[in-house]
C-alpha cells in the first residue's frame, strides 16, 4: 500500500532525525571507548592485555586473557573475551569452556570485571567490583562456529544467549559462584597502561620461557624510555637476574626495593617479590630456592630412606618458609597447565608419617639430637606447605604438621631429662615457633584461585560448600594448639626438673614461657592446666565446642572436625617411655618390654581401629631381637589385619591399657618365628622398606637392638 504524501513527509522528518541521534550515539560511545584502548599490563604486571577498536563503537581483546579455572581442573580452555565501557567504567567480560567433575563433564564458567578510571596513575584502571561462576553446560554445550568472531555483534549475542541459559538451566545457583562488591577495596591499577607495541613481543617470548638477546636488548630499550615505571622497573630485576647480569639486578633492586614495596598496587608487590626472588636464585642465595624444588626433591624416586630422612631434617636449616616462586611473567598454553600441576600429596603425607616412624626408632638408639632435628624439619616441612599453594597443598602441611607433634610430644615427655637438652628442644620449638611468614589462617584459600578470582572474597551457589572456611580454619586452629600444646609441656617438664613441682600459675612456666601458656585459640584465654596434685597434670584447650571439659574429655576428629571435647596433652611424673641416654640393648622380647613396662610408643602405619605400638620380633638363636614399623603399606591391608578373629602363630597381643585410659599406646604386638606348618601360614619379617621400590611399596622398618 502506498504511502500518502502526509506520510512520505513525516517519515521524510523522522528518519534523518533518528539516523542523526543513532550517529550521535555512536559517536559518544566511540569516544567514551577510547578511552580504554591501549596496551596494559595487568595482574601485577604479569600478564600484558592489548585492548583494541572494534566495529563501530565496540572494543575488542586483541591479545590476553584470564585463565580461571586451569589452576583448580588442569584442563585449558579456550577463551572468549570482549570489553566495552559504559558510565565511565571499562567492563570486561570472559567466558571459557572446562572439564568438571569425574568423569569430566564440559561446563562453562563467566567472568565479568568492572573497572574505573584510576585516581592515582592517569591511564590506569583500578578493578572495583566483578563476578566470576561456574556451571555445568550439560543443557547448551553445542560449539558454534562463529565463537572466533570476538569482538563483534554476533560474538556478542551468543554470549548474552549463553548467560541467559545459564541462569535459565541453573535457576541462579552455579556450581561455582564468587564476587568482588562494589564495598570490597578496590584492585589498584589492575590495568597499567604502556603503550609501546615492543611490549607485545617481549610478553610473547616470555610466555613460552625464552628470553633471546634480541627480546632482552628490546625490553631494555622499552626500560630505557619508561624509567620511573615500577611495573617494568620489577621485570628488569628479574630480566637482570635470567641474564646472568647480578650486579646491575642488586643496583635496581637497591633502588626499587622500598618504592615497590610501598606500591599501592598488592598484586605488583608480589611480582617484587619474586623478581627478588629470581634474582636471589641467580645469585645462589638460599632465599632464592623454590618450594616446589623441595618438595620435588622429597618426591625423588632414586632416594633411598636414608637420603629422604637427611633431606627432610635439611629443611630445618632454612631461617625462613620458603614459597613457590611464581614467574613474573605468567606462562600460557601447556606452560600454565605445568606450572599449575598439583604433585602427589600422598606421598608427602607418607614421607611425614615415615619421619615419625625414623625419629622414635632414632631414640632407641640414644640419637636424640638426630631425631629432634629430623622432627624440627618435618615441622618445618609442613608450615612452609600450609603457608603456601593450593588448598590442598595447606590441609596437606596441615596434616604433617600433626603428624609430627605427635612425635613432638613424645620427645618431649620421654627423651629430655637434663636442663640442657630442654634447653636445646626449646631452640628447636622456638625458632619454628619464632619463624617469619607463617600462616595466620586469615590466607588458607589465597592461592586456590587465579587472578582476578583470587581477588573475589564471597563465595554461593552449590560450589561454597566445597570451601567450608569454618571447618578449614577449625583444622588449623587445631593444628597449632597442638605444637603449642608441646612447648606449653617442654616449659612445665623444665620448671619441675627445678622446683621438682609442676607449674601451679602462669608464672611458673618460666623461664621458656614467662607469661604463662600461650593464647586458646577457641576461647578467650590461654590455654588451661591442671593442680600440680592431680595425675597426670594436664595442659589443654578447651577445643572446637569451646566448652570446658577440665581435660577428662579427649577431642577426636574422627567424631567430626568440631567433636566435643578439650585438646590435651598429658605430663606423667615418670617418664611413660624411659629411653636411655645411650642405645636400648635388650636380649629378648620379655627382657626389652622390662624396661618398656607401658610397651612401645605408637606405630604411624599401624592400628587398624586401635593405637598399636611399634612392634616386637622376639630373638631366636639365629636373629636378633627387632622393633619394627609396619610402614606404609601398613598391616591393615596385609591378612594379620584381622587379629581380632583370626590367631596368627607365634604373636602375642598385649592390651597395655585395660582400665588406665591415660596409657598412650593400647595395643602392643610380640612375634616369635615359629616354624611354617602345612595347615597354618606364618608371619615372617620383610623385607626393610626402601622407597626406590615405590613409595608405597611393601616393607617394614626395622631395628635391630644388641644384646
Amino acid at each position: 500500500m502506498p504511502l500518502s504524501p502526509r506520510a512520505k513527509k513525516t517519515w521524510g522528518i523522522l528518519l534523518p532525525i533518528l539516523l542523526v541521534l543513532v550517529l550521535v550515539w555512536i559517536a559518544r560511545a566511540r569516544f567514551a571507548s577510547e578511552s580504554a584502548i591501549g596496551i596494559y599490563l595487568t595482574k601485577g604486571g604479569r600478564s600484558l592485555l592489548v585492548i583494541e577498536r572494534g566495529w563501530l563503537h565496540t572494543l575488542r581483546v586483541s591479545e590476553g586473557f584470564f585463565p580461571s579455572l586451569v589452576q583448580l581442573y588442569g584442563i585449558w580452555p579456550e577463551p572468549g573475551i570482549r570489553a566495552d565501557v559504559a558510565k565511565g567504567h571499562l567492563q570486561i567480560h570472559q567466558r571459557e569452556a572446562y572439564m568438571l567433575g569425574v568423569p569430566p563433564r564440559p561446563g562453562k564458567c563467566f567472568l565479568n570485571l568492572r573497572l574505573a578510571p584510576s585516581s592515582e596513575t592517569p591511564g590506569d584502571w583500578d578493578l572495583v567490583s566483578g563476578r566470576f561462576s561456574a556451571h555445568d553446560s550439560r543443557l547448551f554445550n553445542v560449539t558454534l562456529p562463529t565463537r572466533g568472531l570476538t569482538g563483534g555483534w554476533l560474538d556478542r549475542l551468543i554470549g548474552d544467549f549463553e548467560r541467559f541459559a545459564v541462569v535459565f538451566a541453573e535457576r541462579f545457583r552455579p556450581q561455582i559462584q564468587m564476587e568482588m562488591s562494589v564495598g570490597d577495596p578496590p584492585a589498584k591499577s589492575f590495568l597499567h597502561r604502556i603503550d609501546d607495541p615492543r611490549l607485545i613481543p617481549y610478553f610473547k617470548s616470555r610466555q613460552v620461557g625464552k628470553l633471546p638477546e634480541e627480546i632482552r636488548n628490546t625490553f631494555w630499550e622499552i626500560f630505557a624510555e619508561h624509567p620511573e615505571d615500577p611495573y617494568l622497573a620489577a621485570h628488569a630485576i628479574d630480566v637482570a637476574a635470567h641474564s646472568g647480569d647480578v650486579e646491575k639486578g642488586l643496583d635496581l633492586e637497591r633502588k626499587w626495593r622500598f618504592p615497590l614495596s610501598q606500591s599501592p598496587d598488592l598484586l605488583l608487590r608480589k611480582t617484587a617479590k619474586d623478581a627478588s626472588k629470581s634474582l636471589a636464585k641467580a645469585r645462589g642465595l638460599p632465599y632464592g630456592k623454590d618450594l616446589r624444588e623441595v618438595l620435588a626433591s622429597l618426591t625423588d624416586e632414586r632416594a633411598n630412606l636414608s637420603e629422604l630422612m637427611t633431606r627432610i631434617q635439611g629443611i630445618l636449616n632454612y631461617p625462613f618458609l620458603l614459597t613457590s616462586i611464581w614467574p613474573v611473567v605468567e606462562p600460557v598454553g601447556d606452560g600454565l597447565i605445568e606450572l599449575c600441576k598439583t604433585p602427589d600429596f600422598l606421598q608427602f603425607q607418607v614421607d611425614a608419617r615415615l619421619a615419625n616412624a625414623v625419629a622414635k626408632l632414632k631414640l632407641f638408639e640414644g640419637k636424640r639430637e638426630e631425631s629432634l632435628e629430623l622432627l624440627g624439619g618435618l615441622y618445618r616441612l609442613g608450615q612452609m606447605m600450609t603457608a603456601d599453594g593450593a588448598l590442598i597443598q595447606r590441609l596437606i602441611g596441615i596434616a604433617i604438621q600433626n603428624t609430627d607433634t605427635e612425635a613432638m610430644g613424645l620427645f618431649v615427655l620421654n627423651a629430655c631429662e637434663t636442663p640442657e637438652e630442654f634447653a636445646r628442644c626449646w631452640e628447636i620449638r622456638d625458632r619454628l615457633h619464632r619463624v617469619p611468614g607463617q600462616e595466620t589462617g586469615e590466607s588458607l584459600l589465597d592461592g586456590e584461585w587465579m587472578v582476578p578470582v583470587s581477588l573475589m572474597k564471597k563465595t554461593s551457589g552449590r560450589g561454597s560448600s566445597a570451601y567450608d572456611i569454618g571447618e578449614i580454619l577449625t583444622r588449623f586452629r587445631v593444628s597449632e594448639i597442638h605444637f603449642q600444646l608441646v612447648r606449653s609441656a617442654a616449659a612445665a617438664k623444665a620448671q619441675s626438673l627445678l622446683s621438682r613441682e609442676f607449674p601451679r600459675s602462669a608464672e611458673y612456666f618460666a623461664p621458656y614461657l614467662p607469661g604463662g601458656p600461650p593464647k586458646d585459640a577457641f576461647s578467650d584465654g590461654p590455654l588451661r592446666f591442671t593442680d600440680p596434685s592431680e595425675e597426670p597434670y594436664t595442659i589443654y584447650s578447651v577445643g572446637p565446642d569451646e566448652k570446658d571439659d577440665g581435660g577428662t574429655i579427649d577431642y577426636s576428629p574422627t567424631n567430626g572436625t568440631r567433636s566435643v571435647g578439650d585438646i590435651v596433652i598429658r605430663i606423667p611424673r615418670e617418664r611413660e617411655f624411659p629411653f636411655p641416654e645411650e642405645d636400648v640393648r635388650a636380649k629378648d622380647a620379655d627382657d626389652l618390654l622390662r624396661q618398656f613396662p607401658n610397651g612401645l610408643p605408637i606405630d604411624v602405619f599401624a592400628g587398624f581401629g586401635k593405637d598399636t605400638a611399634l612392634s616386637i620380633v622376639d630373638s631366636t638363636g639365629d636373629s636378633p631381637l627387632r622393633i619394627f614399623s609396619f610402614g606404609p603399606v601398613g598391616d591393615w591391608e596385609s591378612w594379620t589385619a584381622n587379629l581380632d578373629t583370626y590367631e596368627i602363630p607365634g604373636l602375642r597381643r598385649i592390651d597395655l591399657r585395660g582400665t588406665d585410659r591415660t596409657k598412650h599406646p593400647a595395643i602392643q604386638k610380640v612375634y616369635t618365628p615359629v616354624e611354617p606348618t602345612e595347615n597354618a601360614e606364618t608371619w615372617t619379617l620383610g623385607p626393610a622398606y626402601d622407597p626406590t621400590n615405590g613409595f608405597r611399596s611393601q616393607g617394614q622398618i626395622i631395628l635391630e637392638i644388641p644384646k
